[in-house]
């Protein structure tokens, strides 16, 4: 367990559910990041506390199914679009309507459709890219999800840049966001967070190959993702291992999205897949780092899955009951500490930046309420029940 007091975490994770059920009836997101798909796997979640919540999680979904039938929600992408949702009605292994597992051969009919081009044109990231799709893949069970992932595969293969030191992926400018401030304009970049860069592929494939989806050109890229991610680590003396893209020596936060946390994950789950002790103990290195940097100096603001202190608390965790070092069990107790202390002066205020408590509160589960609740739930446990799958934690 990673929480210090059982009954006071179930009391702050009942004040946030108290909070997200009542979220506004305009909201009507439907995502699994930001909406009611996420906020249906917070319900399941939470139904393992209190099993008449299920019935809140099935209503959900039964709803949102009805919307995307509607055509509400075309977008395939796995953060905010339709494989997102697929993953929620896999993990939740729900069928409130009975027409899921059609509408799932629809969606990866769709898929192997889109992912036939010649050549892919999209993002190739987690959020809402390839990477996302092969998750999604991964994760159903589905009689399409393997063609889906050998395609997924295919195609990151073939946008691979190849230099003299290997693969590598770059992210043209129209696919960049504010991790590329202090990068050159209007050029691609390679970039190095989990949430939009090279170690969503390095996660993808670990996963692939730890659910039996391993194929010679799977293990290829994960060996080249893998070193790929390795040749951009920052010189001595930056203050973390990896900065946000290759071409900026930026100091980066300690978050899951970007920094040295959720790549030194990634790295030890790629030397288990690979059998390669070495990149496990770089990984566990890297991680170790981490510990070693004064809080002040992580730029958490915070308590949100994606930057802030549940999705720390959620990477230590893991890095716990991958190494079996106790240390990570030790921070993750801290931060999850953090969480609770601030649930007790005002749970409203917990998705809300330091530096702006004006900004509108969030109740989906990448940036809000949601998210901390399913942290903190999986605090109260020894392992994960694979909820976070879609994070690659």
């Amino acid at each position: 367990m990673y929480i210090a007091d059982y009954y006071l975490t179930l009391n702050a994770i009942t004040r946030i559910e108290a909070c997200v059920r009542s979220r506004p009836s305009s909201f009507e997101n439907l995502s699994l990041c930001a909406g009611e798909s996420g906020i249906a796997l917070f319900y399941a979640k939470l139904a393992k506390f209190d099993p008449s919540l299920k019935k809140v999680s099935d209503e959900i979904l039964e709803r949102i199914l009805g919307d995307c039938a509607d055509s509400k929600l075309l977008d395939v992408r796995f953060f905010p679009g339709l494989t997102g949702v697929g993953f929620v009605v896999q993990h939740c292994n729900a069928n409130p309507v009975g027409s899921m597992e059609d509408a799932n051969e629809d969606l990866d009919e769709l898929l192997i459709e889109l992912l036939s081009v010649r050549k892919w044109q999209g993002p190739y990231d987690l959020i809402y890219g390839l990477v996302g799709l092969g998750v999604y893949a991964i994760t159903s069970s589905g009689k399409n999800s393997q063609r889906i992932l050998d395609l997924v595969v295919e195609a990151l293969l073939m946008i691979a840049y190849r230099g003299n030191t290997g693969l590598t992926w770059m992210t043209p400018p129209r696919f960049q966001g504010f991790e590329s401030r202090n990068s050159p304009q209007g050029k691609p970049n390679i970039n190095v967070g989990l949430a939009h860069g090279i170690p969503g592929i390095i996660g993808m494939c670990a996963m692939a190959i730890d659910k039996g989806h391993s194929t010679p050109e799977l293990v290829h890229l994960l060996e080249a993702s893998t070193g790929a991610l390795l040749r951009c680590r920052l010189p001595q003396g930056f203050g973390s291992t990896f900065g946000y893209v290759s071409s900026d020596n930026t100091t980066s936060r300690v978050a899951w999205c970007y920094g040295d946390l959720g790549n030194a994950l990634m790295l030890v789950r790629s030397g288990k897949a690979l059998q390669d002790t070495s990149i496990v103990e770089v990984g566990h290195a890297i991680a170790t780092s981490v510990l070693k940097r004064k809080f002040e100096s992580m730029r958490i603001f915070d308590h949100a899955l994606c930057h802030g202190t549940a999705g720390v608390a959620l990477l230590f965790s893991a890095l716990h009951r991958e190494t079996g070092d106790a240390s990570f069990q030790h921070a993750a107790i801290m931060h999850y500490g953090n969480v609770l202390s601030d649930i007790e002066i005002d749970v409203e205020r917990l998705a809300s930046m330091q530096e702006d408590q004006t900004r509108k509160l969030e109740y989906g589960l990448l940036t809000g309420l949601a998210g901390i609740g399913m942290s903190l739930m999986d605090a109260m446990d020894d392992k994960s029940d694979g909820w976070s799958k879609w994070m690659l934690v």
